[in-house]
């Protein structure tokens, strides 16, 4: 309702007082409608994000659940199958089967981690855009240089976009492009996110084929086989001797924590404790000092990064104790987070690595004793990736191969008898490594953890 106030001399020109009303009563239409219509625009907007925290929170539960449950069970089954093949003696018939029943549980179990990383990146979740983009950066077809400037962490719904936004222009150089290089940088400006990609290529499409980019299949079977492990000085863990190793295991599945603690029983390990959370292994260590302590990356309560900080806090007040973590993904990120500051006593593997027995335990007894433990898996990415200012690209085709096989744990006779060349024609590759990248020898540090860190690092 409105009223016309107007002068009296004008109660003659009805015409005019009309054309006003009107003229009014348009504008109060307007006004009316448009009022309504930023009611249903911002009703929409709620909606619209109601329906998306709720599709992002129903993706987490289904990674969660692929996590908690199938990819747990089948680790579990492949462990018990190691030990039955491990139990079958000379039966050639029998082992081969059991191999290969665990063969199709890994590739299983690859093909989870892929569903589960579309269904929801975790690593985004748990430890934020600069990780998580990190490990799009070592799986990427091309080169990338990643710069992520952000002043901690971001609303989780601003991390998942930028994360996204950087996923699909990855793949889409890797296929439209035809580029041999990119470039990501994440910054804050204005209270803006701006995630800026850039190539290299001429754009197109290209034909149909299937062909995989370079550097983007699986590791090697040699790879899949052995944990990546460099010597460094040895510390409380004596090894040999009649000495009992110490460990305790902190892992929230129930088949999992008693499927490790078997065979590092069998081994003649002492398993001091077998924790469900983070919070048990940090007060066993205010009892008693395990040799290494054996982490589940994803813990109760959050399942996000329990795991991880709780290694970080028992490598800082507990440096003689080392640490090996586990996880379901493959993240360069997580790796080069957990050996930020030094690599003695500290490893990160695969969990499905558990079931090969003798390299797990291999790999347990190396971070006892000091050393370090990298997955051969995460070892292989990183060295599929190029960067234009990447410090190693001052060494040759065979010297990164040469490399590769050193942080695969290869001695010298090893990488010669790989490779088929001699010992002498290794030694001077080795040596031209270490001169290219100015690591002369250093305190306890061999030349041969100091290269590898420095890729890992870079």
């Amino acid at each position: 309702m409105a009223a016309l106030n107007h002068d009296a001399a004008l109660n003659d020109e009805r015409e005019l007082l009309d054309a006003v009303g009107a003229a009014a009563a348009i504008a109060l239409e307007t006004g009316r409608v448009q009022a309504e219509l930023r009611a249903h625009v911002d009703e929409l907007c709620g909606s619209r994000a109601r329906v998306i925290e709720a599709g992002q929170k129903e993706r987490q539960r289904l990674e969660r659940d692929l996590h908690d449950g199938a990819q747990q069970r089948l680790i579990a089954l492949s462990l018990d199958l190691a030990m039955l093949e491990a139990s079958l003696g000379g039966d050639p018939v029998a082992r081969a089967h059991v191999a290969q029943a665990r063969g199709e549980i890994a590739t299983s179990l690859a093909e989870l981690r892929d569903v589960a990383r579309g269904l929801h990146p975790a690593v985004l979740s748990a430890h934020g855009l600069a990780v998580a983009l990190e490990s799009l950066a070592a799986r990427a077809p091309v080169p990338v240089r990643l710069t992520v400037r952000l002043d901690g962490r971001l609303a989780e719904a601003v991390e998942v976009a930028a994360y996204y936004v950087v996923c699909e222009s990855l793949a889409n150089i890797g296929k439209q492009a035809r580029a041999t290089a990119a470039t990501v940088s994440v910054a804050q400006a204005d209270g803006r996110i701006v995630v800026e990609v850039l190539d290299n290529g001429h754009g197109g499409r290209r034909h149909r084929g299937r062909q995989r980019p370079a550097g983007t299949g699986r590791p090697g079977r040699g790879a899949r086989r052995q944990a990546a492990r460099v010597d460094v000085e040895r510390r409380r863990y004596p090894g040999g001797g009649g000495v009992a190793m110490r460990v305790a295991i902190a892992e929230d599945s129930v088949l999992l924590r008693e499927g490790l603690a078997r065979p590092l029983g069998d081994a003649g390990c002492e398993v001091l404790g077998r924790c469900g959370d983070a919070e048990e292994p940090l007060a066993l260590l205010r009892s008693q000092l395990p040799d290494v302590v054996v982490v589940d990356i994803r813990l109760p309560p959050t399942h996000s990064d329990e795991g991880l900080r709780a290694a970080v806090e028992i490598r800082a007040a507990h440096p003689e104790v080392g640490v090996l973590v586990l996880s379901q993904y493959v993240e360069p990120g997580l790796a080069m987070k957990l050996l930020a500051d030094s690599a003695e006593g500290v490893g990160c593997l695969l969990k499905d690595r558990i079931s090969d027995v003798p390299d797990f335990l291999a790999a347990v007894r190396r971070v006892a004793g000091g050393g370090s433990v990298i997955d051969p898996i995460i070892v292989s990415t990183l060295l599929s990736r190029r960067r234009s200012d990447d410090p190693l690209g001052r060494l040759t085709p065979r010297e990164r191969e040469v490399l590769e096989l050193m942080a695969a744990a290869n001695s010298n006779q090893g990488i010669a008898d790989r490779l088929v060349i001699t010992l002498r024609a290794v030694e001077k590759y080795v040596s031209s490594i270490f001169g290219k990248l100015d690591l002369p020898a250093r305190g306890s540090e061999s030349r041969r953890v100091l290269a590898v860190l420095m890729f890992l690092r870079t």
